[in-house]
């Protein structure tokens, strides 16, 4: 049977200290780095003291050998794999990203070519509308539907989901905006807050 050993008084300072300066270190890095898994890092950190302290002999106690080790070994792997098994997975932004970057470029084409098409007269403005309420606006409003709940993201990603939801409404509504045929100084409005998010995007992405 497993007893816990109290560590000398030194021993709990040190180790007290360690700890407070690991928390501090990892606060600050979760901050700037959505890539550092802080809930693992605190497992490992909780899980070792606990370890230490079922581990540790007493004073004088030479009686410990293996068997506890092991017994804190097989403690920890039936954890872990309870923790695999019981815990969400960490969310992969590369997928809806990188469909979000595809679907902007494809979009970005394809409304270059429908506005081309209107100032040279080979489409007229019912058609221009059409073709966006069919296609462009629609994909708009789908970009945002497949970016993930913030809830689950870091810092960063937080900021990077909510920046790209806002471009991809700003986006939706130019667009209704043109199809409605609406006001100019409207569209201008929608215009450049799309330019002004599209900056802040490519800070964001610089930053990362």
């Amino acid at each position: 049977m497993l007893t816990v050993t109290v560590p000398p008084a030194g021993t709990v300072l040190t180790l007290w200290l360690a700890g407070v300066g690991f928390l501090a270190i990892a606060g600050l890095t979760w901050t700037t780095s959505f890539r550092l898994d802080v809930v693992s890092h605190l497992v490992g950190l909780v899980g070792g003291a606990a370890a230490g302290a079922l581990l540790a002999p007493a004073p004088g106690d030479r009686s410990r050998g293996g068997g506890a080790a092991a017994q804190v070994s097989l403690s920890a792997i039936a954890l872990a794999a309870a923790g695999l098994r019981l815990l969400p997975k960490p969310i992969d932004l590369a997928e809806p990203l990188g469909h979000y970057a595809r679907t902007e470029v494809r979009l970005a084409a394809r409304t270059a070519e429908l506005t081309a098409s209107a100032r040279e007269g080979r489409l007229s403005p019912a058609a221009v509308a059409a073709a966006l309420k069919e296609d462009v606006i629609p994909s708009w409003h789908e970009l945002r539907s497949i970016l993930p709940e913030p809830d689950r993201l870091g810092p960063r990603q937080q900021g990077l989901v909510a920046l790209l939801n806002r471009h991809a409404a700003a986006q939706e509504e130019l667009w209704t905006l043109v199809a409605a045929n609406g006001a100019p100084e409207a569209i201008a409005a929608r215009a450049a807050e799309i330019q002004a998010l599209r900056g802040q995007l490519d800070a964001h992405v610089v930053k990362r």
